[in-house]
């Protein structure tokens, strides 16, 4: 269940867009790491298992039209994914990794080789599908907040909640515990 809006306005996107753009099985999984062995594309850390340290990262990113099908994905460990990727070209971050022009050719050709020849050849959605889901997502947002601003309005209204969570803790006689700050959030200067 969502926790706040932001969330449900993910959720929601991510839903619309999987029924055009689906995430891999575990099947295509499995067909991807017989491919590329169970390493790390980008390093080659050791990744035997799925629940670990294995995620699969984007050739080409969502953002630049990439989809999530399996031929667009290469097997990553967290951090090549995440901390050390974020928003570089595939390409500029595998030359980064590689030990020397060597290793970068080998791997670049058998991504570039994955991406074609896969059981699912890698194509980007539709330029009009894409549209068509932003402007969905949007009108789906914008539902949304138009929701919560009625909602927090009528709670207002209503006085509700009448307590926050630090009147309750004080009005039920409990103690800010040692070490912690009775006064919110504010950093200590």
């Amino acid at each position: 269940m969502a926790r706040t809006p932001s969330i449900a306005k993910h959720a929601l996107r991510r839903m619309l867009w999987g029924i055009v753009d689906p995430e891999p099985t575990w099947n295509e999984i499995g067909e991807l790491r017989g491919y590329f062995g169970e390493v790390c594309f980008y390093c080659d850390k050791s990744l035997p298992s799925l629940k670990d340290d294995f995620t699969l990262d984007h050739v080409v990113p969502s953002s630049q039209g990439g989809t999530n099908g399996i031929s667009n994905r290469v097997p990553a460990c967290r951090r090549c994914n995440s901390t050390e990727r974020r928003d570089k070209p595939f390409e500029d971050f595998l030359h980064e990794k590689c030990v020397d022009e060597k290793t970068f050719g080998q791997k670049l050709f058998l991504a570039l080789e994955w991406c074609t020849s896969s059981f699912q050849p890698h194509h980007q959605l539709p330029p009009e599908l894409a549209t068509l889901l932003a402007n969905e997502v949007a009108k789906l947002h914008s539902a949304i907040d138009t929701s919560v601003q009625t909602i927090r309005a009528e709670s207002a209204r209503l006085g509700w909640p009448k307590y926050s969570a630090k009147d309750i803790q004080t009005l039920a006689g409990i103690d800010t515990p040692r070490g912690m700050r009775s006064t919110g959030n504010r950093r200590r200067r």
